[in-house]
């Protein structure tokens, strides 16, 4: 479900939004780029996030119970796992040491703090003219992001401090991927990609924030 929320959701709004406000010349670039940062943002999201997991992961809150010690088990001294867990299942132990940062909390927030980027540029919500409902359109992906995240702690799958860690970094590949694209949903023509803003500044084609 994750992929889904993460990235399914996020590729067919993008997709379903590009291709109906649009201007006809431009409609398959635009929606290709923004195709192109979401998945950008949400793969490298999940290698980094992956590379953090091997190389600093702790002990996930629920870990005795994965471990399932021995009754014997020395207290109070280091022990190595191989030595007082019983669980026959290794592949759930192994996981067990996997809990900084949040997978579910950085790509959610890849995917979906993407989008409410995304929605923010496409809809000119900066503009003066822009009604609150823009506004809530664009917070919604955001929402359901931090939503998902707030979760893993509920579950005792993860500290806060994992989460805290996920989305600081699902957000910040959202932001550079995003960028590397489009321009800031603050400037004028943020529903532009940078590309065709340099080969003609003034290129006008039909958008919601034009409206």
């Amino acid at each position: 479900m994750l992929f889904v929320y993460s990235t399914w959701v996020p590729l067919i709004v993008i997709a379903v939004v590009s291709l109906l406000i649009t201007k006809p010349a431009n409609k398959l670039y635009v929606t290709y780029l923004s195709l192109l940062g979401l998945v950008i943002s949400v793969f490298t999201t999940s290698i980094v996030t992956d590379v953090l997991k091997n190389s600093f992961g702790r002990h996930r809150p629920d870990f005795l119970a994965r471990c399932m010690p021995r009754a014997d088990a020395p207290k109070d001294v280091l022990v190595y796992a191989k030595d007082v867990c019983t669980t026959k299942n290794l592949g759930r132990l192994m996981d067990g040491f996997r809990t900084t940062p949040s997978g579910h909390s950085s790509l959610s927030f890849a995917g979906l703090f993407f989008l409410s980027l995304w929605l923010a540029g496409q809809l000119a919500v900066t503009r003066p003219q822009a009604g609150a409902l823009r506004w809530a359109v664009v917070f919604l992906p955001t929402l359901g992001a931090a939503l998902i995240a707030l979760g893993r702690t509920e579950d005792y799958r993860h500290h806060f401090v994992d989460v805290l860690v996920g989305s600081c970094l699902g957000i910040g590949f959202a932001l550079w991927s995003y960028l590397r694209l489009f321009p800031s949903p603050s400037e004028r023509l943020s529903y532009e990609p940078k590309l065709l803003q340099l080969d003609d500044s003034e290129t006008e084609y039909t958008s919601v924030g034009e409206v």
